[in-house]
């Protein structure tokens, strides 16, 4: 992506059981690497002897490890991406160490973290009154778009379930910060 002068770059990232943020969508490291079990179960450690061995062009790059949060940051920073941070995983006590992580880097400067779990992004926002953060959701509704006006967030939406169009219009009239996932097809209302 920074090869390709992309504006950004989305990753999710996890802790390890002993606190390492790491890079990984999915709970288990089972679908894209040699091995199985729970990331949260599993130290750095036991991690680093994994390989990757799924996903796009895969043959292309082998001995694939796991990626560190720092590491992700590091490549931000060398191409001036944007770093489109999405939590994934831990408590709202783990946002003070993602966060120590994200302030080390210059990356932080213009990051943006976003998050399906709205303790976690309550947790930075209280870490945290300057940096971006987007609330995630598939489902829009009046006390979410509450929330994110009281939190000073943005929402990133579910564009293809049509029951979010009708808030829209009350979240922009509020001056929140409107993004979505997966547009696939004009909007079926106006707003």
């Amino acid at each position: 992506a920074g090869k390709a002068g992309f504006y950004a770059a989305e990753f999710d990232i996890m802790p390890t059981a002993d606190g390492v943020w790491i890079l990984n969508h999915n709970d288990t490291v089972d679908k894209m690497t040699d091995g199985e079990g729970e990331v949260a179960q599993m130290t750095f450690a036991e991690i680093q002897t994994l390989r990757i061995d799924n996903g796009n062009g895969i043959e292309n790059y082998p001995d694939l490890r796991v990626t560190t949060f720092e590491e992700a940051l590091a490549i931000c920073e060398q191409y001036n991406m944007r770093a489109m941070v999405e939590v994934k995983g831990g408590t709202p006590e783990d946002m003070q160490s993602m966060l120590d992580v994200l302030k080390a880097s210059p990356a932080y400067e213009n990051a943006l973290v976003i998050d399906f779990d709205k303790d976690r992004l309550a947790a930075v926002r209280s870490l945290d009154a300057n940096i971006e953060l987007w609330y995630l959701m598939n489902e829009l509704d009046e006390e979410k778009i509450a929330f994110v006006k009281e939190q000073n967030m943005g929402i990133a939406f579910n564009f293809g379930i049509a029951q979010n169009y009708k808030h829209l219009g009350s979240a922009r009239e509020q001056g929140i910060t409107l993004a979505s996932w997966t547009v696939d097809f004009p909007p079926c209302v106006d707003f």
